[in-house]
């Protein structure tokens, strides 16, 4: 009995121990954060202003694992593999993000993006993280919130991210639990988020950020963990207006925002082969433009619907069986985006035209981390829509939250304690 005593202590020791390095990682500042402001102003924001319609769209997909030989493995395929594999369905550019580790491309260095996903926490806050230089391999941070269940949890390990990397994605918000409206008011430092992950609310999120004034382009990706299978390949991607494979200028087009992002069926049941060929012809957009306050679109085929989305997600307007469509954007409505609809559940997502005001004359734009780009799309007032919301922190709260974190730790060790404390015997 005494040996399974000590078993049993052992045990709970160690959980206690697991649990309190799991609270000691939760250490974060609590912060003010400015109330939500809708866009406003005189000037619409055209992610396409850079459009060149001769140039045509090239695929691709930024969020892609890999077998790996040191670390976690979350694909059966090594990256040549998958990269072969995605080059059947007709991808043009690749990215390899495995979970806290960097991954070479195959071949040709020209193409290496050096990326990863951050986020170890079982709530699936996860973020890519993007670095500019390609010809150097940078700092991967291995420390992580296990439990960022608060905006301030989620903005401080955001802003901890932001001080090595060129640009963040914010992954999958519609799979990460604790997510909120309130989170998505707030939180800002990502200059894309990956608004569609399979959910039928999932650009939800998207829009409660953009309805708050936090702008952002959509990048949805396949996260995908088994190139061989047809489930789990192609089924969500980007297109970028660029003929060039480059991370340089694929970086470029990426910072401007002239791409859309589509996502598709899996096709599974008509096997590879069926797969690879609806896979090449595809629908697309032929045309996008900004006229005035007129925001025209054209397609090469024509849609079921569709739709221009604004504040709050409400439907601005819908047009069906349509090959083009043009909306005005109404003085007092902050910003649109369009959604074109296929048969067979094909969707097209477009980035978003925002208002924006021009600074006073003389007036210095507050740009960020993010504004690294050396395109000067639209202008540099603009770019004011990327710059992370001020958040100060908020002294007290901060003070007795971490002092919470700090008692419950030091439950633990007093549980430790008793744990292994010797019984006194009775007289």
């Amino acid at each position: 009995m005494k040996i399974v005593s000590v078993i049993l202590k052992s045990f709970a020791t160690l959980l206690l121990c697991v649990i309190s390095l799991a609270i000691l990682t939760c250490v974060s500042p609590i912060y003010k954060f400015q109330r939500p402001e809708p866009f406003s102003g005189e000037n619409i924001y055209n992610p396409y202003a850079v459009l060149d319609t001769a140039i045509g769209w090239s695929r691709a997909n930024f969020h892609t694992h890999t077998k790996v030989d040191k670390g976690i493995n979350e694909c059966p395929e090594y990256p040549d593999v998958v990269w072969a594999d995605y080059q059947k369905y007709g991808y043009d550019i690749l990215s390899f993000s495995n979970h806290n580790a960097l991954t070479e491309f195959p071949g040709d260095t020209s193409r290496q993006i050096w990326v990863y996903e951050h986020g170890w926490n079982p709530l699936k806050f996860h973020k890519l993280v993007f670095f500019s230089d390609s010809n150097s391999v940078p700092r991967v941070l291995p420390w992580d919130n296990l439990f960022p269940i608060f905006p301030s949890q989620k903005q401080f390990m955001l802003d901890l991210l932001a001080r090595d990397a060129d640009f963040l994605v914010f992954n999958h918000p519609d799979r990460t639990f604790c997510v909120s409206e309130k989170d998505m008011e707030r939180v800002t430092g990502y200059r894309f988020i990956e608004a569609y992950a399979g959910k039928p609310t999932a650009m939800r999120h998207w829009d409660e950020a953009l309805s708050a004034g936090h702008y952002s382009f959509c990048l949805i990706n396949d996260d995908c963990h088994d190139s061989g299978n047809p489930q789990k390949i192609a089924i969500r991607c980007s297109w970028l207006n660029t003929d060039s494979h480059r991370w340089e200028d694929v970086r470029e087009v990426l910072l401007s925002g002239c791409f859309y992002t589509m996502s598709l069926p899996s096709w599974e049941e008509e096997g590879i082969e069926g797969k690879i060929a609806r896979n090449r012809t595809l629908p697309g957009i032929k045309n996008i433009a900004l006229q005035g306050d007129t925001i025209n679109l054209s397609l090469t085929d024509a849609a079921e619907y569709i739709k221009f989305i604004g504040q709050d997600g409400f439907t601005l307007d819908s047009i069906p069986g349509a090959l083009q469509a043009q909306y005005i954007l109404p003085s007092e409505e902050p910003y649109a985006r369009i959604e074109a609809a296929f048969p067979e559940g094909i969707r097209i997502y477009t980035n978003a035209f925002a208002r924006y005001s021009l600074p006073p004359a003389g007036g210095a734009a507050n740009l960020s981390y993010a504004d690294s780009a050396d395109s000067e799309v639209g202008s540099c007032s603009a770019k004011q829509l990327f710059a992370p919301a001020p958040h100060g922190i908020r002294p007290l709260p901060t003070i007795l939250f971490n002092l919470a974190l700090l008692i419950l730790i030091a439950l633990c060790a007093t549980l430790i304690r008793r744990l292994w404390k010797p019984r006194q015997q009775a007289k």
